[in-house]
């Protein structure tokens, strides 16, 4: 195992791994050395190898929180993130003062968007480590994740909008705990703060044309023609007054309106 180490660190791959298997022949019941087998392999891309060697070490030393780690990393490398996140849970509760372990749990679980798992270990990391960027940055990503779970996806604008009244205080309150963690990532902070506009604007009032507008001034256009000059006022006054009426809402009551029916947020 000490040549296979040194080979590796040289970058002789091919060396380290004849080594290994030595190792293994020799004495079958070294979990270190299969773990170490399957940590090469698993580099070189023979994952299902990695993930043999990996249960061979399991057996072994079944408490041992950096085989499950690894183990964890190879069915990430296979694509399924998923699968990966058992592992990388059972690595932390075997190994809880491991900070590296517990912040790729919580990359595992936002992978996956179990976002509020993922932020009670970010948070728990950042205890330990208060000056990591990345967890930072992370804790803000999962802020702004919950703001657009609020929002709806406009297929028109191709971004994320708000389309009901409840929906403003809790995007508010998103963005807020967002940039109060202090991330260090620009485009992360300038998304936030662009839903925090979003937020503020959504309740003000504004008006906006809608196609039944034109069928209600045509009724009074037609009232005014036909009725006598005293009693033309009220219909004149509805069709100039009855359009600004309707027209006149919230923005996100306007922004409601756009969307397809199916995407309009129950009420």
């Amino acid at each position: 195992m000490g040549h296979a180490r040194r080979l590796m660190n040289e970058g002789d791959g091919e060396g380290a791994l004849y080594e290994l298997r030595q190792a293994v022949h020799h004495d079958e019941r070294n979990g270190e050395a299969w773990r170490l087998l399957g940590a090469l392999h698993a580099k070189q891309g023979q994952l299902s190898d990695a993930l043999q060697e990996f249960q061979r070490a399991l057996a072994l030393l079944p408490h041992d929180a950096l085989t499950h780690s690894l183990t964890a990393q190879v069915w990430e490398q296979l694509g399924d993130h998923v699968k990966a996140v058992p592992w990388h849970l059972k690595a932390v509760e075997l190994a809880p003062a491991d900070v590296g372990l517990r912040i790729a749990a919580a990359d595992s679980l936002y992978r996956v968007e179990r976002y509020d798992e993922a932020l009670g270990h970010y948070e728990r990391a950042l205890t330990e480590r208060p000056g990591h960027d990345g967890v930072r940055n992370q804790i803000g990503w999962i802020w702004l994740r919950r703001a657009e779970s609020a929002m709806v996806w406009h297929p028109a604008r191709e971004r994320y909008v708000i389309a009901a009244a409840g929906s403003a205080p809790t995007v508010t309150h998103c963005v807020d705990q967002g940039l109060a963690v202090g991330a260090s990532d620009g485009a992360l902070r300038d998304q936030l703060t662009t839903y925090r506009v979003h937020a503020s604007e959504a309740l003000g009032r504004t008006w906006r044309w809608y196609k039944r507008m034109g069928s209600v001034m045509g009724v009074c256009a037609a009232l005014v023609l036909v009725l006598p000059t005293p009693l033309v006022v009220l219909p004149l006054a509805g069709f100039f007054g009855l359009p600004i009426a309707m027209g006149i809402k919230p923005r996100w009551q306007h922004t409601c309106n756009e969307l397809p029916p199916h995407q309009r947020p129950q009420t």
